[in-house]
C-alpha cells in the first residue's frame, strides 16, 4: 500500500511544503484533509475490513505521511540554511581577499590625491543624473499597471529604493518580495509579475547594448568570447519571456482548469493568474512603446554617469568604454558580497580599468565615486524612506499573496 501512494504523496509533500511557506493552508488543515482522503479511499477500498482494522491502517499511513513531510520540509530548511551560509561566508572571503589587495596593492596617497583634484562640477552633474534615473525608473514601472489605477509615482519611488537597500544588505533578493508588498492595492503576485517585465526591459537594453558592442565597436579578445555568450543567454531568456507574454491567456487558461479539476489546489493554481494579468498592459503598443522608450534613456544616462565620472577623475574614456563597464558592473553585482558591496565592487571596477591601461591609483578613484553615487546614497535615501514609513529592514517580509 504504501509504495502504491508515494508518488503522489511525493506531489502532495512538494506542495504542502509551497502552501506553508505562503500561508495557504495550515498544517492542522493538511492533517484533516488526509485523514478524510484516507478514510474515503478506505471506506471505498477495503469495506471488507472491520472499523478496528481500518482505523489502524489509517493511523500508520497518516504517521508514515507526517514522518514523510516533515523529513521533506527539514531537508528543505537545512538546504536553504546551508545555501544562505554558504553564500554569506564566500561573500565575506571575497571582501576580505579584495580589501587586502585594495589596502596592499594601491598607493593611497596618489588615490586620494586624485579624489581631491577631481572635476568637483563634474561630479555632481553625474550626481544630479544618477538620482534623475530613479523618478524615471518608477515612471517606467508605473506603465506596468493597469491605466484605471495605478500606483502614485511617489509610494513607487520608495518602493523600489527600499526594496534595492534591502538586496544590497541582505542576500536571496529579499529587496524584491519586500517591493512586492509596498504597493498598495495589488496583491504581491502581480506586483512581482510587473517587476518581472522591467527585468525583462533591462535585459532587452544589456543584450541590445551588447549587440552594439560586438559590431560596431572594437572590443577587447576577451570580452568578444563573453559578448557573445552573453548575447545568447539573453536571447533565449528574452525569448521565453516574450512566449509567455504572448500565450498568457492560454497559460491563465490552463490554470483555471486546474483549479477548477483539482478544487483542493484551487488556491495554488489561481497564484499565477494575477502574475500572467500583470503583462497585459506591456501587451499594449503604445504601453510597450513607451516602456522600451524609458529604457532606452535610463541605459543612456547610466552610461553618461560613468562617462562623466572618468572624465572628473582625469580619463578620456570612450563610448565603448563606458558601455562594456556598465555590462561588468551590473554582472558584478552578483558575486557574493558583504552588505554594501565594498571590497569586491571596487576591485571588479579597477580591474576592468586596468584591462585598459588606466593606472590602479586613478581607478580606485573612479571606483570610490561610483560606488557612492550608484550604490551608497540610494540605500541611504532608502534607509530613510523605510525608516519613515516604519518599514522594519531587519526581518524578511511577510508576502500576503
Amino acid at each position: 500500500m504504501t509504495g502504491t501512494w508515494q508518488v503522489p504523496v511525493t506531489l502532495a509533500t512538494v506542495i504542502y511544503e509551497f502552501s506553508l511557506r505562503y500561508d495557504l493552508i495550515s498544517p492542522s488543515h493538511t492533517l484533516t484533509v488526509l485523514i478524510a482522503s484516507q478514510t474515503n479511499t478506505m471506506a471505498q477500498t477495503n469495506n471488507e475490513i472491520n472499523d478496528n482494522e481500518r482505523q489502524s491502517v489509517i493511523a500508520r499511513e497518516i504517521v508514515w505521511h507526517e514522518n514523510a513531510v516533515e523529513k521533506q520540509i527539514q531537508n528543505k530548511q537545512t538546504q536553504l540554511s546551508l545555501s544562505k551560509s554558504w553564500q554569506v561566508w564566500l561573500g565575506i572571503l571575497l571582501t576580505i581577499a579584495a580589501l587586502l589587495w585594495l589596502l596592499f596593492k594601491i598607493d593611497w596617497r596618489i588615490a586620494i590625491q586624485a579624489l581631491v583634484s577631481a572635476n568637483y562640477p563634474l561630479i555632481f552633474t553625474a550626481v544630479f543624473i544618477n538620482l534623475l534615473t530613479i523618478p524615471l525608473r518608477a515612471g517606467r514601472w508605473q506603465l506596468a499597471f493597469p491605466r484605471k489605477n495605478p500606483p502614485a509615482i511617489g509610494q513607487l519611488t520608495a518602493a523600489m529604493l527600499i526594496g534595492q537597500t534591502v538586496n544590497i544588505i541582505f542576500p536571496m533578493r529579499l529587496g524584491d518580495l519586500l517591493r512586492a508588498t509596498l504597493v498598495n492595492g495589488y496583491t504581491a503576485v502581480f506586483v512581482l509579475g510587473t517587476q518581472s517585465v522591467q527585468f525583462a526591459l533591462d535585459l532587452l537594453m544589456m543584450g541590445s547594448m551588447g549587440m552594439i558592442l560586438l559590431f560596431k565597436f572594437s572590443v577587447p579578445t576577451w570580452w568578444r568570447n563573453s559578448g557573445e555568450t552573453l548575447l545568447l543567454t539573453t536571447a533565449a531568456t528574452l525569448s521565453v519571456i516574450i512566449f509567455v507574454i504572448l500565450f498568457r491567456n492560454w497559460f491563465i487558461g490552463r490554470l483555471q482548469y486546474a483549479a477548477t479539476r483539482w478544487s483542493r489546489w484551487k488556491r495554488i493554481f489561481t497564484l499565477g493568474i494575477p502574475f500572467l494579468r500583470s503583462m497585459d498592459s506591456i501587451s499594449q503598443p503604445d504601453r510597450l512603446a513607451a516602456s522600451i522608450s524609458s529604457s532606452v534613456l535610463l541605459w543612456i544616462l547610466y552610461n553618461t554617469v560613468n562617462y562623466l565620472l572618468l572624465i572628473a577623475i582625469g580619463i578620456k574614456p570612450t563610448w565603448s568604454m563606458t558601455m562594456l563597464l556598465l555590462i561588468v558592473l551590473l554582472a558584478g553585482a552578483s558575486i557574493p558580497s558583504t552588505p554594501g558591496r565594498f571590497g569586491v565592487y571596487h576591485y571588479i571596477a579597477i580591474q576592468f580599468l586596468l584591462l585598459f591601461n588606466i593606472d590602479g591609483t586613478v581607478a580606485v578613484s573612479f571606483a570610490i565615486l561610483q560606488h557612492f553615487i550608484t550604490v551608497i546614497l540610494p540605500t541611504f535615501i532608502g534607509v530613510l524612506l523605510a525608516w519613515r514609513l516604519n518599514i522594519s529592514l531587519s526581518a524578511p517580509p511577510k508576502i500576503k499573496l
